[in-house]
């Protein structure tokens, strides 16, 4: 499935994970996201690849819900973030990059820029 089939709107993101390890010197930067989808089955999204990440996160708040996805997307090429991305960083040869958006109830903002996503049922993710 490509990124917008999903239903992203009143996902309850449950958890961040930063893998920054580096196994046999190769570049294994990931994020997963642990959420559970509106109909309550749990999911990782996993993205792989990750080239940069800024994290606007807004703590300390009640909500009966849990935090929530607002919204989410994949931005365009000519999205001003992966424009600005690429000015930086294509001489050093990146390119092939996403940028996905993320915005929650609670107005944390997530933004991603990475090779690839994939989204793997999990059971072990409770809500």
């Amino acid at each position: 499935m490509k990124f917008h089939d999903y239903e992203w709107h009143d996902a309850k993101l449950k958890n961040i994970q930063i893998d920054r390890t580096n196994l046999n010197g190769g570049d294994v930067n990931s994020i997963v996201m642990l959420i559970v989808w509106p109909d309550g089955s749990p999911a990782r999204v996993i993205f792989s690849g990750v080239k940069n990440a800024v994290f606007n996160l807004k703590f300390g708040l009640i909500l009966n819900e849990g935090d929530t996805i607002l919204r989410a997307d994949i931005a365009q090429e000519n999205d001003l973030g992966l424009v600005e991305f690429y000015e930086k960083w294509r001489p050093f040869g990146l390119f092939g990059i996403n940028y996905f958006l993320f915005q929650t109830n609670s107005g944390s903002k997530i933004k991603i820029f990475a090779e690839k996503f994939e989204i793997i049922a999990d059971g072990s993710v409770s809500d």
